[in-house]
């Protein structure tokens, strides 16, 4: 029967030699949280970009391994926290023989294809969001933050969809 210490140090024979994903896989076992994580490797002196790097794995990770449902709601969940760590973080949860579910895998990759590979934006930028609700300030962040709350649960909208929902809003506050 293989030990912890056995399945940690192979853990480690399977990832890519990345420094980053590789300090993801000795911390994973001890600390899933990436703000704990970012923390002990900063008490060790690493740089603040690959201690930064192996917290964004090891939260990718665990957002992987928490994902109850395959639904594509959830998949551009995990895309627009995650994207650029979820191909490290799936490696190393093989690696520690925790694979993610190979149903939200193909969602996410599902919306790859149809969506595009870019970071997620919503077609309204901060001026005319100001524009449409009379003034600048944090009710132009509100609007925003639900349009891009609107773009990652139902997927990409048109500029004519985002200014409806603006109005919408508008008139019901």
């Amino acid at each position: 029967m293989a030990t912890r210490e056995d399945l940690h140090s192979g853990a480690l024979d399977l990832v890519r030699p990345d420094l980053e994903l590789r300090w993801a896989c000795l911390l994973w076992p001890v600390l899933q949280d990436g703000t704990e994580a970012r923390r002990a490797l900063a008490g060790l002196r690493l740089s603040n970009a690959t201690a930064s790097g192996a917290a964004a794995v090891i939260d990718a990770a665990r957002d992987l391994v928490e994902a109850n449902n395959d639904e594509q709601s959830t998949a551009r969940q995990l895309l627009h926290r995650n994207r650029h760590a979820l191909g490290s973080a799936s490696e190393l949860l093989n690696a520690y023989k925790q694979p993610p579910s190979a149903s939200l895998l193909s969602a996410i990759d599902q919306i790859l294809v149809v969506e595009g590979d870019k970071e997620f934006q919503v077609p309204l930028d901060g001026h005319e969001v100001a524009e449409l609700v009379g003034g600048e300030g944090p009710l132009v962040g509100e609007m925003l933050d639900r349009l891009m709350e609107h773009r990652v649960q139902y997927g990409p909208m048109s500029k004519e969809e985002a200014l409806a929902m603006i109005q919408e809003w508008r008139n019901t506050s």
